[in-house]
Parts: C-alpha cells; structure tokens; sequence
C-alpha cells in the first residue's frame, strides 16, 4: 500500500507506493485537512494499482482547482491517471510515466468472462478520455498508446501532453523507492531505466550501482490495475 504523508503547513501530500482503496481514503482524510482554495501539490511516485482507487483519487483532485502534481519519480498505471485531473502536472529529470489497457484476472463461465471484457472495455474508455482531455491527443491515439502499454520519459511526458513541465531535481527517496518497484507484471517494464534510477540513488552516497529489482510475485486478485 501506499505510503501518504499530509504536510498541511506546505498543503502538501506525498503519494508513495501502490495504490490501494484504503489510498484513496488517506488522500481523501489529507485533501479534507486541507482548505479547499489552497494551492495544493501532490509529491507522487507509484507503480500504480486499483484503477478504481485511482478513479477516486481523480474525482477528489478534479474538485480542486489549484493542485499540482509532482512526479517525482514514477507515475504508472492507475498513478497516471489519477494524475491527470490536476491543473498542473510537473515531471522531475528521470521520472517516468506509463499508459496502458486496464487488466484483471478473473474467472467463471464465457457469460461471465464476456462481462469482465466490457468491463474493462468500459474502465478503458474512461481513463482514455482523461488522457485525451490533459494531453490534446484524440481518442484513437490515446487507446492504441494504451494497447502498446507506452512508458514516457519526463521530456516524452511533456512532448506528448501529458505534463506541462520538467522542473526541479530527482528525488533521492524517490530513486530509492523506484529502484524497487515491481513492474514485472507489466508488459514492458522499462528495467534499463529503473536500473539507472537506482544507480543514480547508490553512486550518490557510494554504495554498489547494481541494486536487483524483486523477483516477480505470484498473486491471483479480481482488482483491475
């Protein structure tokens, strides 16, 4: 599960992790500590999770006008989505950001495998018009960049729509935390890149470059991602 930390002084929350139901509460109990005008950032770096999780977190951040999302490291997934119903989205140097088709695994009878197909066709279209509104892309270009499961580098991000900027500087607990992710479960997990991320985390403070991603998780779960 995620890791939340509010920081109602700098009305600032920091997003961590994988997205889960109770996520999307912590962010709801964090965005409802906060007064409702206030400029608001969200520090996110997560390999995604409960698409509807991140549904919910989207609808939460579209009722502000003012918020800020700041990829630190990763936004994949579900994280992506949810990014985009803020005013403004912010890339750090080395961050990444992932599009794909909704999946589930599931199980039963044809009656039931052909209604998980259009629930899944229905999630799909839902997170593509979010797509689509940030970054100017039709629909048609959205839905194949999420077939093709498409992983975008900050400048990527930027160039195609889907940030409006890459600012600051690579978070150091952002590094060390993409530098573990999972993202065996994904077609075409960017490995190259998250290895640098690590490196860039481990020279830094001397230690050996090469830090292994976990092996992969053998888990059956009905929740769509």
């Amino acid at each position: 599960m995620a890791q939340v930390t509010v920081n109602a002084k700098a009305a600032e929350i920091v997003l961590f992790g994988e997205i889960t139901t109770e996520t999307a509460k912590e962010v709801d109990a964090g965005l409802k500590a906060l007064p409702s005008t206030a400029a608001t950032t969200i520090r996110l770096n997560s390999p995604g999770g409960d698409v509807f999780a991140g549904a919910a977190i989207h609808s939460m951040l579209s009722r502000r006008s003012n918020v800020t999302v700041l990829v630190d490291g990763l936004a994949a997934s579900a994280a992506s989505f949810l990014a985009m119903a803020a005013a403004r989205i912010v890339m750090a140097p080395a961050a990444m950001l992932m599009i794909h088709d909704p999946v589930a695994l599931s199980q039963g009878g044809a009656g039931q495998m052909a209604n998980m197909a259009r629930l899944l066709e229905s999630v799909r279209d839902q997170m593509a018009r979010a797509y689509a509104n940030r970054s100017g892309q039709s629909i048609e270009t959205i839905i194949e960049m999420m077939a093709l499961e498409t992983w975008m580098t900050s400048e990527e991000a930027v160039n195609f729509g889907f940030a409006d900027s890459v600012e600051g500087k690579a978070s150091i607990a952002a590094l060390k935390a993409a530098a573990h992710f999972n993202l065996r479960r994904y077609l075409h997990p960017p490995e190259r890149t998250i290895a640098d991320l690590a490196a860039a985390y481990w020279g830094s403070r001397g230690k050996p470059a090469s830090v292994p991603l976990p092996e992969a998780e053998a888990e059956l779960s009905v929740v769509i991602r």
